[in-house]
């Protein structure tokens, strides 16, 4: 994968080796990553307790002075660099 090339999904997902749990509620998040935005939970946000990489689940990101969390999927399709 390290050759710069961008890889059909299908591709990319058989490289991935499972799933994973996320049960944290809205206020744990807040307070493990100290979250400044968005001040209401999203409404995706939903435990789950067999998540796949199809689906939409929280990112954390920097956002000025603080972190946000975002909902977003795996993504399908890349650039070519």
């Amino acid at each position: 994968m390290g050759e710069g090339k961008c890889r059909n999904a299908s591709e990319a997902l058989s490289d991935i080796c499972g799933h994973y749990t996320h049960k944290l509620t809205w206020q744990q998040i807040v307070n493990l990553y100290r979250l400044t935005l968005p001040e209401e939970p999203p409404e995706q946000l939903r435990s789950n307790f067999n998540v796949a990489p199809t689906h939409v689940m929280p990112l954390i990101r920097p956002t000025g002075n603080g972190r946000e969390m975002f909902m977003a999927g795996w993504p399908t399709a890349c650039e070519a660099s």
